[in-house]
């Protein structure tokens, strides 16, 4: 599935979500397969429902993709002239991955809340509280003596 060559450097795509660890980490569990849709629920939670929010009996990456009423407004995205992208490319082709990404961005697919994606504010060390000023066990252990 996968055609993009190896490489020891970071891919393009990895460069370009360096400041949305979020929707890239959705990118991964969606290629691998290890998201929060019905199939890997059978897998690993068997105790959890594997049914869509749309009624099908068993979510899988396909239905998301192709058939889910609940992500149709979102699909824009993974279509292209030729009508859609296949799957094998979606996942494993540089175009494919581009139109993913935009698509995980828009509709909050394969996420545990199923919310759309709101990028936040990278925080900085400014803006951590100050901690507080407490006396550490050594000096209290010196006031003993």
């Amino acid at each position: 599935m996968n055609r993009i060559p190896p490489s020891l450097n970071p891919t393009k795509h990895f460069t370009e979500l360096k400041d949305q660890q979020e929707i890239f980490g959705h990118l991964i569990q969606c290629h691998t397969s290890h998201t929060y849709i019905g199939e890997f629920h059978r897998q690993f939670f068997p105790e959890k429902s594997v049914a869509c929010e749309c009624s099908e009996p068993l979510q899988t990456h396909e239905h998301i993709l192709r058939a889910c009423n609940c992500y149709t407004n979102h699909w824009g995205s993974l279509q292209n002239k030729d009508r859609e992208i296949a799957l094998p490319e979606l996942l494993g082709m540089p175009k494919g991955i581009t139109a993913l990404t935009e698509f995980l961005k828009e509709s909050g697919a394969f996420t545990f809340t199923r919310e759309r994606y709101t990028p936040k504010d990278t925080p900085s060390f400014e803006d951590e509280p100050e901690p507080p000023d407490i006396d550490s066990e050594d000096d209290a252990s010196d006031t003993d003596q």
